[in-house]
């Protein structure tokens, strides 16, 4: 046992003596590990290691893309599209007309009486270049066909609104009194009539008994009264009278001041004007007129 506890003594003693001679001890040197990108923070090697180093912290890089488009200014236009469309008509002012009170007029059968009366009216109707209009008319006779009309004339087109036998109660319009057959009742046959009663020279024998009373609208110029009478007051009145009662100017184009043209003609008769009516048959038929009867 002793001998045991000498060897063990004896290999230290040799073991001691033995390291000098191998000389220092050299660490062996680590290689540092490099940090994952995706790492925030993460020591590369335990604290106290022999050298051992701490990475700093990275932050996740933000990507910015390269081809991100810039946006441009829009472009404004220069010039305002033309439009090709139709444009809307602009709805025209209604101009409601009352016939204000004339001077009474009494137009003779191929005389001439009352010739510069009815070319200032016609000339005034004229220069309102008036298309389309409604109005309301009482016409006073023995006929059927007697009341008062609400009539819209537009050119040649005449169309029936209202109708009274009495002028107060509406009614029914007679069987085929209707369009054409109310021409007589315009202002345009109005004046038509009249013209015909100045300038036609052969004289009918009804024409001679009869005498017409005219009165004309004073701001437009339209026959507002036509009042055919006996001549003779010994005669019995047949009552052949149209009145205007309202006149609503619905439509016209650009006025036109028109001053009337005073011609003569070849007879030597009474002047007229140039673009005045003349009726195609004798005068009687222009406004329906019941026969007259002298009283015995």
């Amino acid at each position: 046992m002793r001998l045991r506890h000498l060897l063990y003594a004896g290999f230290l003693l040799l073991a001691l003596f033995s390291l000098p001679a191998c000389g220092p001890i050299t660490p062996t040197p680590r290689v540092p590990v490099k940090p994952q990108p995706n790492s925030v923070g993460t020591p590369t090697a335990a604290p106290g290691t022999p050298g051992a180093t701490l990475s700093p912290p990275t932050s996740t890089p933000i990507r910015t893309p390269s081809n991100t488009p810039v946006p441009t200014n829009t472009p404004v236009p220069t010039e305002t599209p033309t439009i090709t469309s139709t444009p809307t008509e602009t709805p025209q002012p209604t101009v409601v007309n009352t016939p204000a009170p004339g001077p009474t007029i009494i137009v003779e059968a191929g005389t001439g009486a009352g010739r510069d009366q009815y070319n200032e009216a016609l000339a005034k109707w004229r220069s309102q270049s008036i298309q389309e209009y409604e109005m309301v008319i009482e016409y006073a006779s023995l006929a059927p066909f007697a009341g008062t009309w609400t009539l819209k004339v537009s050119g040649e087109a005449i169309e029936v609104l209202g109708y009274s036998r009495d002028g107060a109660v509406p009614a029914t319009p007679p069987a085929g009194v209707v369009g054409a057959a109310l021409k007589f009742l315009t202002v345009e046959d109005r004046f038509a009539l009249i013209e015909a009663r100045l300038t036609d020279v052969e004289v009918s024998n009804l024409d001679k008994r009869v005498n017409y009373v005219v009165e004309y609208d004073q701001a437009l110029g339209y026959p507002s009264l036509l009042d055919i009478i006996e001549a003779d007051p010994r005669l019995q009145d047949q009552q052949n009278k149209t009145s205007v009662k309202r006149l609503t100017i619905i439509k016209r184009g650009t006025p036109q001041p028109q001053e009337p043209t005073v011609t003569a003609t070849a007879t030597g008769a009474a002047p007229t004007t140039p673009d005045a009516a003349s009726p195609a048959a004798p005068r009687e038929t222009a406004i329906p007129q019941p026969s007259v009867q002298p009283t015995p």
